[in-house]
C-alpha cells in the first residue's frame, strides 16, 4: 500500500527566505484560525498530505521551481535577469498563484458551474462529431447522458480531473512578463511576512501608497511588485521601500492569506492585526 504524500504547496526553498539568521530550517508561523504563534520546522509547514500526486510533485520539483531558483537568486541579489531568467521566474510566479490551497478552493467552488458548461458545450458539438465519426447524434447523447449521469452522481474530490489546474497560464504569463518588475527592499529592521496565497493583486484603497499590481514576497526583506508604471531604469527596477508600504503589503498579505502567515521574527503585533483586521490597527503596532 502506498504510504500518504505529504506535499509542500509552498516550496520550502521560499520558506527558507523568511527563516530566522539562528534557525534557517524554521520559521515563525502564525495560524489565522487559532491565534497561535510557533515557531516550526519549515519541513512540517506549508504543506498538506495528498493535496497532488506524484507525478504532479515531478513536474513542480524539475520544470519549476528548479529551473528558477537561480533566476530568483539574481532577483534578490540585484543583479539583471534575461529574457530567459525572467521567463522562468514567471512560469514561478504562475504555479506559486495555483499550487496553494485558497485557489484550489475556487476551482472546487467553481467545479459545478465548468462541469455543466463542459457537458453543455460537447452536446452542442454532437451533430458534427456523429458525422465525422460516422455515427448517430442519438448514439453519441446516448453515451454521454451515462457520461454525465456517472460523474454528476460521483463525490467530488479536491483531485477531480476537472478540477485540476493547468500549470502554465497563459494569458497570465503574459501580463506578468509585460509588467515592470520593481523590487522592493527594506532598509531599516522591518520585514516582509510572506502567506499561504503569496502571489496576489494589490488592491487599491484610499490609504494606498502603491500602485495596483501583483505582489510576491522574496523574502523578508525584498518583495516583488509588478505593475505597468513605465520606469527609465527598464523593465528591472530596485527601490527602498518606506515603511509605510512595507506596512501596507504586510496587511494586504495577512487579508488575502487563508490559514498562514510566515515571518522571519516573533512578532506580537501580527496577531494583534489578525484579530482586528484593521488599517488603524496595522498602524498603531506595525
Amino acid at each position: 500500500m502506498d504510504l500518504p504524500l505529504h506535499n509542500h504547496y509552498l516550496p520550502q526553498n521560499y520558506l527558507r527566505q523568511f527563516a530566522p539568521p539562528s534557525h534557517p530550517d524554521q520559521v515563525w508561523c502564525f495560524n489565522k484560525l487559532t491565534g497561535e504563534l510557533k515557531l516550526l520546522p519549515i519541513k512540517s509547514v506549508g504543506q498538506r498530505k495528498d493535496f497532488y500526486g506524484p507525478q504532479t510533485e515531478e513536474l513542480l520539483n524539475t520544470q519549476i521551481e528548479g529551473p528558477a531558483q537561480y533566476a530568483l537568486a539574481k532577483l534578490r541579489n540585484g543583479e539583471p535577469l534575461d529574457r530567459g531568467g525572467k521567463t522562468r521566474v514567471t512560469l514561478y510566479l504562475d504555479s506559486m498563484r495555483k499550487r496553494v490551497p485558497p485557489f484550489r478552493q475556487q476551482m472546487v467552488d467553481r467545479y459545478p458551474l465548468e462541469k455543466e458548461e463542459f457537458f453543455a458545450r460537447v452536446k452542442h458539438d454532437l451533430k458534427g462529431w456523429a458525422s465525422h465519426y460516422q455515427t448517430t447524434p442519438s448514439d453519441l447523447l446516448d453515451a454521454m447522458n451515462e457520461f454525465e449521469l456517472h460523474h454528476f452522481n460521483e463525490p467530488m474530490g479536491m483531485t477531480d480531473p476537472l478540477v485540476r489546474f493547468q500549470w502554465v497560464s497563459p494569458r497570465w504569463i503574459e501580463l506578468i512578463l509585460s509588467m515592470t518588475w520593481r523590487v522592493l527592499r527594506v532598509c531599516g529592521s522591518e520585514r516582509f511576512l510572506a502567506g499561504d496565497n503569496p502571489v496576489y493583486l494589490l488592491k487599491r484603497t484610499s490609504h494606498s501608497l502603491l500602485p495596483p499590481g501583483l505582489i510576491f514576497p522574496l523574502s523578508s526583506t525584498e518583495v516583488l511588485h509588478a505593475n505597468w508604471e513605465k520606469s527609465r531604469g527598464g523593465w528591472q527596477v530596485y527601490e527602498d521601500a518606506k515603511p509605510a508600504q512595507i506596512r501596507e503589503i504586510n496587511r494586504q498579505t495577512i487579508q488575502i492569506s487563508e490559514h498562514f502567515l510566515f515571518s522571519q521574527r516573533e512578532d506580537s503585533w501580527v496577531t494583534q492585526v489578525i484579530q482586528n483586521q484593521t488599517y488603524g490597527a496595522f498602524r498603531k503596532h506595525a
